[in-house]
């Protein structure tokens, strides 16, 4: 048989690297997970995360609240993340007039044995995932086939699938920069290691 060529012609997924020199202010969001623990235990909301895992998302206590990509130590981050989301967003075909702004940020603490579940990013167009700190398995980034609901008739391999969800893992590690549709259902494999794991994630959109 002649050679086979996976062709791809609406790519989803977008990766770039950034040096987020995170050892530099690492003190500074653990004080801030510390913050967003206790914030969320007193209030006693619900997020998409278990095992211990702690995240900021919640963490919006009105006006005078700076989300994480608005402190100076992301500035130059955000800068590279304006030109990262253009090439993305004109690789979509998406309207070239539309202003993007980041509309949230926050910051997830992965400890061994926590994890993400599954959930999107309702309301925004872009999702980001920025790796501050990714030991070695700590877990992967799951995203769920977009397609999965009509794959129900189809004899698929149970190989072929991650928890019986459809899941496709990505592989990261420190300082990957993802970029997908907000969309798209996705989640996080365990940490499986014996440290903790730093996600920064934002939300991009779009606006006239």
């Amino acid at each position: 048989m002649s050679k086979v060529v996976i062709e791809n012609p609406w790519p989803l997924i977008f990766r770039s690297q950034f040096d987020f020199k995170f050892d530099d202010f690492k003190l500074k969001v653990i004080d801030h997970l510390r913050e967003a623990k206790e914030y969320t235990e007193e209030t006693n909301r619900v997020t998409p995360e278990f095992g211990g895992t702690t995240s900021v998302v919640l963490l919006n206590k009105g006006p005078q609240y700076r989300p994480p990509h608005l402190w100076p130590e992301f500035q130059p981050f955000t800068v590279w993340l304006q030109e990262f989301a253009e090439h993305v967003w004109q690789a979509w075909d998406y309207e070239k007039q539309t202003k993007k702004m980041i509309g949230e940020s926050w910051i997830n603490e992965h400890p061994p044995g926590s994890y993400t579940g599954e959930h999107h990013h309702h309301g925004s167009h872009m999702a980001v995932a920025a790796y501050l700190d990714v030991p070695e398995n700590s877990g992967r980034l799951l995203l769920k086939n977009p397609m999965h609901m009509y794959l129900h008739g189809l004899p698929m391999s149970h190989t072929t699938r991650i928890d019986g969800k459809y899941l496709s893992p990505i592989e990261v590690k420190t300082n990957d920069v993802l970029i997908f549709p907000a969309w798209i259902d996705h989640m996080t494999e365990v940490n499986q290691s014996d440290s903790d794991r730093y996600v920064m994630s934002l939300n991009i959109k779009g606006f006239y």
